[in-house]
């Protein structure tokens, strides 16, 4: 069975700790994921009150 969907999180830069993760329709242009991607980074930098480049974010495996 065939996945359509990607899975991401993301990770505090200075702790190496997950923070969150998201999952994303793989049918989503690639320009319109990483908008997504970065808009729930800033989210996330400000519910977790970290700094926006503290955070980044990686296929899971």
């Amino acid at each position: 069975m065939e996945d359509n969907k990607k899975h991401y999180h993301f990770k505090n830069i200075q702790t190496g700790n997950i923070i969150a993760y998201f999952t994303i329709e793989v049918d989503i242009p690639e320009g319109e994921i990483i908008e997504i991607l970065e808009n729930k980074r800033k989210a996330l930098a400000v519910q977790n009150k970290l700094f926006y480049d503290t955070i980044y974010w990686e296929v899971e495996k």
